[in-house]
């Protein structure tokens, strides 16, 4: 029985992601396919440059959503188990959402780098060091790369994905700081982070592999 939910819950994980509010969003508002325009890229960032800032905002927070609302539901089903396969079964629904977001089902399987969907997903496991990680990102792309084209929507993200397995490892270390409503600055079991740096990993390989796709696109 136990097998039967975790695999409903990947299912459930993998058909939130493959809702694209990008390509929903940007047909709506301005009658174009998101995946057509720009960088190609069904995400926040291209919405914005596009369509509009505003609309960026909204996929970014509906996108940010579908990562983190399966990986919540699952862990209200696994609910008050707290051992390593519960875990393991939560890291496997986050990256169903994720890959969700590259292959959706709903759109042709044609989707893209899934960087908002996965900060959803990893805020369901360590949402202190997500927010500090993505603040040191911002800070630091603004610090170091202010002349770059689209600093804050291309370096925040890469910075963060770089800053946050390390921080979260070192933190969950060295640190345990309880905050309200049981937000924790490290003090994590030990599978937490070696499942952040597992979504990292997934992350990476989805945007190297969608850039090589668009790489493909681009000289056909």
């Amino acid at each position: 029985m136990q097998t039967i939910i975790a695999i409903a819950m990947v299912v459930v994980g993998y058909l939130s992601g493959s809702v694209s509010s990008a390509i929903v969003v940007s047909k709506l508002v301005a009658g174009i396919d998101i995946r057509t325009v720009g960088n190609g890229n069904p995400g926040a960032a291209n919405v914005s440059r596009n369509v509009g800032k505003r609309w960026g905002f909204v996929v970014f927070f509906f996108d940010v959503l579908k990562g983190l609302a399966p990986v919540l539901l699952a862990a209200l089903v696994y609910h008050p188990q707290s051992d390593v396969l519960k875990h393991v079964v939560l890291g496997l629904v986050g990256a169903a959402a994720i890959l969700g977001h590259r292959k959706p089902v709903f759109f042709g399987f044609k989707g893209g780098g899934a960087i908002a969907a996965s900060i959803g997903v990893l805020c369901s496991f360590v949402p202190v060091e997500v927010g500090i990680s993505l603040g040191l990102g911002f800070v630091l792309a603004l610090a170091f790369f202010r002349h770059a084209s689209h600093t804050v929507g291309q370096w925040t993200p890469i910075l963060f994905l770089t800053i946050l397995p390390f921080f979260t490892l070192a933190a969950n270390a060295w640190l345990e700081v309880t905050f309200f409503a049981g937000l924790k600055l490290g003090g994590h079991p030990w599978e937490v982070p070696v499942i952040v740096f597992a979504i990292v990993l997934l992350i990476l390989s989805i945007n190297a592999s969608f850039m090589m796709d668009r790489m493909g696109e681009i000289r056909q």
